[in-house]
């Protein structure tokens, strides 16, 4: 049970960074159209991407709970797919950011 806690744990902090990233570029985007970019567009198809990514990531993860359902650290294995996915759309997000005008 420990494990799983401190797997929990890991988890909530770099959700807590996803939100953080995403928070920041949803500010950036909330600009009206420009000549050189149409940011209305831009921030509705970037909100769906990322309801899509998060769907995907839980869905990834449950078949990694099923993969090692009969073992004792499933759910640790299951908060460590989470981890890893979390951490990698994060840096995604600040790739982004790195981008926009």
């Amino acid at each position: 049970m420990c494990e799983d806690m401190r797997a929990q744990a890991v988890y909530d902090r770099v959700d807590n960074e996803l939100n953080a990233a995403y928070q920041q570029l949803l500010k950036r985007m909330s600009q009206p159209q420009s000549e050189y970019l149409d940011y209305p567009t831009l921030k509705a198809k970037f909100i769906e991407a990322q309801r899509q990514w998060v769907r995907f990531r839980n869905k990834e993860c449950d078949a990694w709970y099923v993969v090692n359902q009969a073992g004792t650290g499933r759910n640790a294995d299951q908060m460590t797919c989470m981890v890893k996915r979390t951490k990698d759309r994060t840096k995604q997000l600040k790739e982004w950011a790195s981008y926009l005008p």
